[in-house]
Order: structure tokens, then sequence, then C-alpha cells
């Protein structure tokens, strides 16, 4: 959706609709191609994810099975389904998910923001050891980070990794 002036998820425009539909003309076998070459690569060994705001986060993914929206919605891809989440395709396409090994876990995640409610929270930090966040701080809004954490025991485990593939799902300046 748009972008309040918050920096927050709003209410979606027609702008968003148009990327989203244009994101459904892309060449789905150089999708499918990243994906896997990026499959490859996360289950090589260690995986560290940083950014400039300042995530550090380190795990392995081992043998866990990926989940990839590669626009394949057929028979013989729902058969061949390990998780259920497979069994589900997204339009557009492009996103590839793993639940990392949980114990090898550990590090550091930044959010900018997040809106808990009608609560905001800003300059959230949340830090991790074996799959489980171990500190939780906000710059503006802390006791309504700590309260939602508190409310929603699966939040203070990182579950999963989610990559974006699709070359055409660019937000807007």
């Amino acid at each position: 959706g748009t972008v309040d002036p918050d920096g927050l998820p709003g209410v979606h425009s027609a702008a968003f609709d148009e990327i989203y539909v244009d994101a459904l003309d892309i060449d789905y076998r150089r999708l499918a191609a990243s994906q896997e070459r990026a499959i490859r690569t996360l289950r090589s060994g260690e995986v560290r994810v940083t950014t400039p705001d300042g995530v550090d986060l380190r795990f392995e993914v081992g043998d866990r099975p990926f989940n990839r929206q590669d626009g394949d919605a057929s028979k013989a891809r729902m058969a061949d389904a390990r998780v259920r989440v497979d069994r589900e395709i997204e339009l557009p396409a492009g996103v590839v998910r793993v639940a990392p090994l949980e114990s090898t876990v550990r590090g550091v995640i930044v959010v900018p923001a997040a809106r808990f409610g009608a609560d905001k929270a800003t300059g959230i930090r949340l830090e991790i050891e074996q799959g489980v966040v171990t500190r939780a701080t906000a710059t503006t809004g802390d006791a309504a980070l700590q309260t939602f954490l508190k409310s929603a025991p699966g939040a203070t485990r990182f579950r999963e990794l989610g990559l974006g593939f699709n070359p055409k799902l660019v937000a807007p300046a």
C-alpha cells in the first residue's frame, strides 16, 4: 500500500495497483533460475544478512524446505508440495521463503518503524540468540513494542526469511 507521513504502510493506491499488474508480466523462467541460484547459495553455509541501518543477522538453513513463489500453480507442483504454504501461489510471483534452523539464528534486526494497533514505535532493535528475541528496544513507542511482544509470543521467534526476486516489484520513490 501507500506509505503515510510516518513511513508506515497505509491504504494502497492506484500506483501500487499498476506496479502489481506490471509485475505479472515477467520472464518466469529467469525468475525461477534466480531463485534456484539463491537457494544454492543459502544452503552453502552460514548466511549473514546486514544492512546500513544496523541489521546483522546470522543463521543456517541446512536442509529445510524452501517455498518458491515462482508462479507455478500446476497440479504437478501441488503434488510435490512439502509444506502447506507450497499450495498457496502468490501473484505477482517472486518471493522465496525458508525457516532457518532456529538454534543457529543470532544477531540484530532493526526495524525503522512499526504500528501496533493505534500505537507506533520507531527505532526498533531486536537482539536474537538461538532464534529467540532476548532484548527488544525502541527509540519511541517502547511500551507499545513491549506490550505487543508480551501479547504475541510467536513474535519473539525468528521464524522465516523471505527474499524478493521479482524485478518489477520495486516501491516507487
